[in-house]
C-alpha cells in the first residue's frame, strides 16, 4: 500500500509520521511554463486562443496549473472563435492592466482627480471594488519589488514584456512613495 499525504501546513504532522515518509515539497510553476503547458493543452484541445490570453491566464493561475487550467476551462466553455486576453479580461472579472498603469500613472503625476475618473470608470463597468483595489495594490507591490531588487523579472512572476513594463513605470516612484 502507497499512502500520499499531501498538506500546506507539514508542521502539524507528528514526528513518527514524518520519519516514515518521503517528503516532496511543491513549487510554484512559473509563468513562462505555465503558458507554454496552456499552448500545448489549447493546441490538442482544439482551443484557438492568442499567445496574450495565454500569457494572462498563466499569470492568473498564479504559479498553480490547476488554477489556470480552471480558468482556460471557464473561458472555454463560452465557446468563442478565437480566446483573446480581452476576452479573458472580461470572463473572469478582472480589472485589465493597462487600467492600472493609467491609475499609477495619475497618482505619480499627482494628479488625483484621473485616478478617480479612472477608477469611477471602473466601478461603473460593473467590477468589483474590492477586486479592483486588490489588484492596485498588487500592481504599486510590483511597482515596490521593481524598485526594491536589481533584477526584478523572477519576483514578480510576470512575462518578460510585462516585467519591463512595471521597471518602466517604476522610475516614476521612490520606495516611500509606492509605500504612501
Amino acid at each position: 500500500a502507497l499512502f500520499i499525504l499531501a498538506t500546506t501546513e507539514p508542521h502539524k504532522i507528528p514526528a513518527t509520521v514524518l520519519s516514515r515518509c518521503q517528503r516532496f515539497d511543491f513549487r510554484r510553476i512559473g509563468v513562462a511554463d505555465i503558458s507554454e503547458r496552456l499552448t500545448k493543452i489549447a493546441e490538442a484541445e482544439d482551443i484557438s486562443a492568442t499567445p496574450a490570453a495565454l500569457e494572462l491566464v498563466a499569470e492568473l493561475g498564479d504559479g498553480s496549473m490547476r488554477d489556470a487550467l480552471s480558468i482556460l476551462d471557464q473561458c472555454a466553455a463560452f465557446g468563442l472563435q478565437e480566446l483573446t486576453r480581452e476576452y479573458v479580461i472580461d470572463i473572469v472579472g478582472i480589472v485589465d492592466s493597462k487600467i492600472l498603469f493609467d491609475v499609477a500613472e495619475a497618482v505619480a503625476a499627482d494628479k488625483a482627480g484621473e485616478a478617480l475618473a479612472v477608477a469611477d470608470a471602473v466601478l461603473k463597468q460593473g467590477k468589483e471594488a474590492l477586486n479592483f483595489l486588490e489588484d492596485l495594490i498588487g500592481h504599486f507591490r510590483s511597482l515596490m519589488i521593481c524598485r526594491a531588487v536589481e533584477e526584478p523579472a523572477e519576483l514578480l512572476e510576470r512575462t518578460a514584456e510585462a516585467a519591463a513594463r512595471y521597471q518602466e513605470q517604476a522610475t516614476l516612484f521612490s520606495v516611500e512613495r509606492i509605500l504612501y
